[in-house]
C-alpha cells in the first residue's frame, strides 16, 4: 500500500535593510546589505502518521516550554515538535544554534556541483581578491550567522487497516513551494538540501536547472571601472571568486576609462575597463559556475530529498541563503522582501 503524506507550508518572512551612508549605493560584497528575518508564520506541520522534528547540534535547554519532545535517534538529539515548527521554535533552534535569527548577508556557495560537498563562503572585499600569483587560495567561509540552516527529521509510520505499523522505505520530496518577493530579490534565493541521498541546490526562481557565475570583474568600490591593482600586484585587474582558466592580456588598456570624475554605477558587476590597466583576456579565461536544479528538476519530477532507514527515520539538511554571485542581487534590492513556503511530501 503506498500513501502519499504531506507536511502543511514552512514559511519565512525576510526583509532587506540598507546601512551604507545617505546618498550613496553600495554592492552587497563590500557592505553588507543585510536581511532581517522575521519568522512570522512560520510553520512545519504533521499528521499522526508523518512528523517532523529538529535535529540539534547543540542540547535545547528548556525545550519542554516550547512543547518539544525529545528523542535519541542514532546519536542525534532529535526534537518532535508534534504538529508544527512555530516561530518562537524557529528562532530559539536557530539562535541556540548559532545560525541567523534576524539579520541574514548576502553569501555564495562558490563552485558547486551536484553532488558535492557544501558549504558557503562570505563575500569578497575591495581588492582583496582569491588570486595570489595566478592561482586561486581558498574562500574565507561565511559566519553561520549569514544564513539559516535546518536539520530536519521526518517519522513516517504507516498504518494498514488491521491496525499494524509498517516502516519500510518512503521517500521524502518537496511537493511545492511559495516564494513571493519585491524586485528581483527571488532570483538570488537558494536552498541547499543535504541527505544521503542528495547534496544540491534547488533555485526556486528558476524553472529548470542552470548555474550562477561565480567568478569575475567587479567595481568594489564604485568608481565606474573594473577593480585593478589588488593582491596580484602591478596593474592588473582584480579576479574575484573562482575560476578554471586564468589568462591576462600582454598589453594594459589604452583608451580604457579613467575614474576620475566618474559617477560610478549601481551595479558592481558591470563597469568598464581602466585605462592603463592590464585586462583579463575574457575569450580565454574560463569563470567556475555553481549549479542548481530548477522547478522542474525538484518540484515537477518529485526529486528525492530523503529516504526513511528501517525504524521510519528520514533526515534532511537545509540551508536557506541569498546567493551574492546572482546579478540580480544589488543595491536595488536593499528594503525589499519575500516570503518563502515549502511544503513536503512522502510516498
Amino acid at each position: 500500500m503506498k500513501k502519499d503524506l504531506t507536511l502543511p507550508t514552512l514559511a519565512s518572512l525576510v526583509a532587506l535593510l540598507a546601512f551604507s551612508s545617505v546618498g550613496a549605493t553600495y554592492a552587497w560584497y563590500q557592505y553588507n546589505a543585510n536581511v532581517i528575518i522575521d519568522y512570522n508564520g512560520t510553520s512545519i506541520g504533521s499528521s499522526t502518521v508523518f512528523e517532523v522534528g529538529l535535529v540539534s547540534e547543540t542540547p535545547l535547554v528548556g525545550y519542554e516550554d516550547y512543547g518539544l519532545v525529545r528523542e535519541e535517534i542514532d546519536g542525534k538529539d532529535v526534537y518532535w515538535c508534534s504538529s508544527e515548527v512555530t516561530t518562537n521554535i524557529s528562532k530559539y533552534y536557530l539562535n541556540s544554534n548559532g545560525y541567523a535569527t534576524d539579520r541574514l548577508n548576502a553569501v555564495t556557495s562558490g563552485k558547486f556541483s551536484d553532488g558535492d560537498d557544501f558549504a558557503l563562503k562570505a563575500n569578497p572585499e575591495f581588492r582583496r581578491d582569491y588570486v595570489i600569483d595566478d592561482k586561486p587560495i581558498s574562500y574565507i567561509y561565511a559566519s553561520k550567522t549569514n544564513f539559516c540552516h535546518f536539520e530536519l527529521a521526518f517519522k513516517v509510520n504507516v498504518v494498514t487497516p488491521d491496525g499494524d505499523t509498517v516502516f519500510g522505505e518512503s521517500s521524502v520530496n518537496l511537493r511545492t513551494f511559495e516564494l513571493e518577493s519585491d524586485g528581483n530579490l527571488k532570483k538570488a534565493t537558494r536552498i541547499h538540501f543535504s541527505s544521503s541521498e542528495c547534496s544540491f541546490i534547488f533555485n526556486p526562481g528558476a524553472q529548470s536547472s542552470g548555474h550562477d557565475t561565480v567568478g569575475g570583474l567587479l567595481d568594489l568600490n564604485n568608481d565606474g571601472v573594473y577593480d585593478c591593482g589588488g593582491t596580484l600586484g602591478g596593474k592588473k585587474e582584480n579576479v574575484y571568486g573562482e575560476y578554471e582558466t586564468l589568462v591576462y592580456s600582454d598589453v594594459p588598456i589604452e583608451n580604457g576609462a579613467d575614474p576620475k570624475g566618474m559617477t560610478g554605477n549601481k551595479n558592481c558587476f558591470e563597469a568598464e575597463h581602466k585605462n592603463g590597466c592590464i585586462p583579463v583576456d575574457l575569450d580565454q579565461t574560463v569563470f567556475s559556475v555553481s549549479e542548481y536544479s530548477g522547478i522542474s528538476e525538484v518540484i515537477s519530477d518529485k526529486r528525492t530529498l530523503s529516504k526513511t532507514n528501517t525504524e521510519g527515520y528520514a533526515f534532511l539538511g537545509m540551508d536557506i541563503y541569498l546567493e551574492g554571485w546572482d546579478s540580480a542581487f544589488v543595491d536595488s534590492e536593499m528594503g525589499h522582501s519575500f516570503n518563502l513556503g515549502l511544503e513536503f511530501e512522502c510516498k
